[in-house]
């Protein structure tokens, strides 16, 4: 039978909306879960989360955040990254989506191809990174990688531009050479795209309805 996706944004500390309206104990922020350099603390964080969110009929989270923090002035993302590091991020996604999946919640990494570097904040304008093709393969793209092996059922596009893979500066969320070209054929994969909100500053202030 289809269910109907009842999603909600729950990644932790600052981003917890569940916790927040329900005044649950907050779970630790992905950098602090970084840190410790153990992915087994994101899958603990990731199940707690999970099961919290089945007990209220939640079961799509918005979540984990698979950016890696190239820019460590990057509020918009902040310590709602687990790090600047491509291999930790990549294994605390890993575990954070498993543990997602066997609780029965579906998780939905963000922001593809990687928000860590982006120079401003999609909900209030335009953001963009000057990152090159090479270094975002490198680094931004492997721990989405490293969640679709996971078996991450859907993936969120950013609305920052990212002028190495498309040149005319359209948002991520809207390229064709971003989702087609990179996402579904160049990484293989084929789950669920989905956009991150549009009714962000970033889209609105630019494209009409």
């Amino acid at each position: 039978s289809l269910a109907v996706f009842l999603a909600v944004d729950e990644e932790g500390a600052g981003v917890a909306r569940v916790a927040d309206a329900l005044g649950l104990t907050k779970v630790d922020s992905a950098a602090e879960i970084g840190e410790s350099g153990d992915a087994n603390n994101a899958y603990n964080t990731y199940k707690e989360i999970g099961t919290y969110l089945t007990e209220y009929g939640f079961n799509l989270n918005f979540a984990p955040v698979a950016d890696v923090l190239t820019d460590p002035d990057n509020e918009a993302i902040g310590e709602r990254s687990f790090g600047s590091d491509p291999t930790v991020v990549s294994s605390m996604v890993a575990s954070s989506v498993t543990a997602l999946e066997e609780v029965g919640v579906t998780a939905c990494m963000k922001h593809f191809p990687g928000q860590g570097d982006a120079d401003g904040d999609t909900h209030e304008g335009l953001a963009s990174t000057d990152r090159t093709l090479e270094e975002i393969k490198a680094t931004e793209l492997q721990p989405f990688a490293a969640g679709m092996e996971a078996g991450a059922q859907m993936i969120m596009v950013g609305h920052f531009t990212v002028p190495a893979i498309d040149a005319d500066n359209t948002p991520a969320s809207l390229s064709k050479k971003v989702v087609t070209d990179i996402l579904r054929e160049e990484m293989g994969y084929n789950g669920v795209v989905i956009t991150d909100a549009l009714n962000m500053s970033s889209i609105t202030e630019y494209y009409d309805p």
